[in-house]
């Protein structure tokens, strides 16, 4: 029996294959041309990463670090942005403290009613004060007045403890949370039987650039010291002489570099893989190609005194194009000519900044490519839905004539019944 339904599916499957199978193929080489372009753009946006931490203001060639002696000085020292290559010799006059006193409450741990006061400033530097009515303490303990303290201490900058003594007496130790003079605080307590003990008196960290009392002077309320060489922050534990050495950090620099080179080593196998092979997605494409040959023509920069990067340790393979970076020779040329080495590779990695901009910006090549990509994709997708419309219209054709063809059997069949 004849179903029409079944032979109209089946003839407009046959006349729409061919269709199918073009337009099928030509989405696919259009997706694939804008993943292509999508990984192009994220290695040579890789490379720009990389060129830019060879120049950036805390990093790459201006990566230094620093060393003091004598070594039990105590003292550490660390380097950041702006922190520029030489020789410092300082002298520690004596270190920043923090004010410290003790109120000595006998040996029952309980505190007699009275009134404690703590004067201080807050962190703007405004008079504040802290008062306790130590009849109001429940129990009324050395622990309960230091708790106390703690509770409200915050903006005053102080917090406070209990020691016993060897003798078995309670003591509030009262401690300012910062060094320095300005952190410092009075304290009373109304009850004369209370004895008061200064532990540390506030001070200032004060240190000499050159000799004491002949270089020039420096006072820090705190012992981490950052605006006294620029870039260098120097931590002071003890007084006496340091000697501090910042040098260029020629390993960091190398390891910024050697990033740099895989990067654009992996920028490369990118380009090969859809580029540079006849089944790469963008074969032979004219703007593909100038993105690669001018990010490679960066390599070939020469400096004012005639230095390429081959010449500090970085060389090119003439049949893949990769780089090979030889570390001990650029380690080498850091040491003897650091400006020079430095000048050449920024200069390459502001070239390679620039070009990497102006390719990945709006209305760039990429973006340029990559919309014009959305738009045959576009334009296949209406021709794909267009095409379902046609079909959609052989399909009722056909159902209509292998409907009637069905009908006129029938009566044929029904006829041919009557003379059997």
């Amino acid at each position: 029996m004849i179903n029409p339904s079944y032979l109209a599916s089946y003839f407009t499957a046959l006349e729409r294959a061919p269709y199918d199978e073009r337009y099928q193929a030509q989405m696919a080489d259009v997706d694939a041309q804008i993943a292509a372009w999508g990984e192009i753009e994220t290695a040579i946006t890789s490379v720009q990463t990389a060129a830019k931490a060879l120049y950036a203001d805390n990093d790459g060639f201006n990566t230094t670090k620093a060393s003091v002696l004598p070594e039990n000085s105590g003292a550490t020292v660390s380097t950041g942005a702006g922190a520029i290559p030489g020789h410092h010799e300082l002298y520690v006059e004596q270190v920043a403290k923090a004010q410290q006193e003790s109120l000595n409450f006998g040996t029952s741990g309980n505190v007699p009613a009275g009134t404690l006061t703590i004067d201080g400033t807050d962190a703007d530097g405004n008079p504040i004060s802290l008062v306790i009515d130590t009849s109001t303490l429940n129990p009324p303990t050395v622990e309960s007045l230091s708790n106390a303290i703690n509770a409200q201490g915050d903006d005053l900058g102080v917090s406070a403890s209990v020691l016993k003594d060897d003798t078995g007496n309670y003591n509030l130790v009262v401690t300012s949370d910062d060094t320095g003079v300005d952190n410092g605080f009075t304290i009373t307590f109304s009850d004369p039987s209370v004895t008061q003990k200064t532990l540390s008196q506030a001070q200032n960290a004060i240190v000499w650039y050159g000799g004491q009392n002949t270089g020039i002077r420096y006072e820090s309320q705190s012992n981490t010291i950052s605006d006294m060489i620029p870039g260098v922050t120097i931590n002071v534990t003890q007084p006496g002489e340091l000697t501090i050495d910042v040098i260029p950090d020629t390993e960091a620099i190398t390891a910024d570099v050697q990033a740099f080179v895989d990067s654009y080593n992996a920028m490369i196998d990118v380009f090969t893989t859809h580029v540079n092979t006849p089944e790469g997605a963008l074969y032979a494409n004219g703007s593909a190609r100038g993105i690669q040959n001018s990010i490679k023509q960066t390599f070939y920069t020469v400096s004012p005194d005639g230095m390429m990067m081959a010449n500090y340790g970085i060389s090119s393979d003439p049949y893949t194009g990769k780089l090979t970076l030889d570390t001990e020779e650029l380690q080498t040329a850091l040491t003897e000519n650091p400006e020079d080495v430095a000048a050449l590779f920024k200069d390459v990695a502001t070239q390679i900044d620039d070009l990497v901009y102006t390719y990945t910006a709006t209305s760039g090549t990429i973006y340029n490519a990559q919309q014009s990509l959305d738009k045959e994709k576009a334009s296949i997708q209406s021709d794909m839905d267009a095409l379902d419309r046609r079909m959609d219209k052989v399909y009722q054709q056909y159902l209509k004539e292998f409907t009637e063809m069905t009908e006129y059997i029938n009566i044929m069949n029904a006829t041919s019944a009557m003379f059997q």
